[in-house]
C-alpha cells in the first residue's frame, strides 16, 4: 500500500511539473513572437529604403534545470503562417505559438534557420531588416557561448 501511494505520488508530481514547464514554455514562445512581429512591423513601416532593428530578448536561461530551444518554422505552404516553437531538450515538452503576421499584404518575410539556445553566457536578439522599400525580413539569432 505504501509503495502504491509513493508511486501515484510520484506519477502526480510528474505531471503537474511538466504542465508548469509546459505553461512557462508558451509564455517564452508567445513573448518571442510578440517581438518579433514588433520589430518586423517597424521595419516594415520605416519610411527610409533600408533599414535595421534589433532587440535583445530578456528570456530565463532554463527551466528549472532544463535547458531549451527556440526555433522559427515556416508554415505557410501548409496554411499555418510562421510559428516559433520551444521545446526542452531533456524531455518531450514543446509549445508552439503563431507570429500573427500577414506576410502577403506586408511583403515580409521571417528567416527560420536553425535554433537558439538560451542559456549562461548567452545572449538572444530579434532583428529585422528592409532591404528596400517593399520588402522586410525577420529573424532571431544568438550571441555569445555556442
Amino acid at each position: 500500500m505504501v509503495i502504491a501511494v509513493g508511486l501515484s505520488y510520484t506519477i502526480i508530481t510528474s505531471y503537474i511539473e511538466a504542465d508548469v514547464k509546459k505553461q512557462q514554455l508558451k509564455q517564452i514562445s508567445e513573448y518571442v513572437a510578440l517581438n518579433i512581429v514588433e520589430i518586423a512591423n517597424l521595419v516594415n513601416f520605416e519610411t527610409l529604403k533600408e533599414s535595421n532593428m534589433t532587440r535583445t530578448l530578456s528570456l530565463p536561461t532554463e527551466l528549472n534545470g532544463n535547458a531549451y530551444t527556440i526555433q522559427l518554422v515556416d508554415w505557410t505552404s501548409q496554411g499555418r503562417g510562421y510559428q516559433v516553437n520551444a521545446s526542452l531538450l531533456t524531455r518531450n515538452i514543446y509549445t508552439t505559438s503563431p507570429i500573427p503576421i500577414n506576410s502577403t499584404q506586408t511583403h515580409l518575410s521571417i528567416s527560420c534557420s536553425g535554433k537558439v539556445y538560451p542559456g549562461e553566457g548567452r545572449t538572444i536578439i530579434v532583428w529585422g531588416s528592409k532591404t528596400n522599400v517593399n520588402e522586410g525580413v525577420a529573424g532571431i539569432t544568438q550571441k555569445g557561448a555556442t
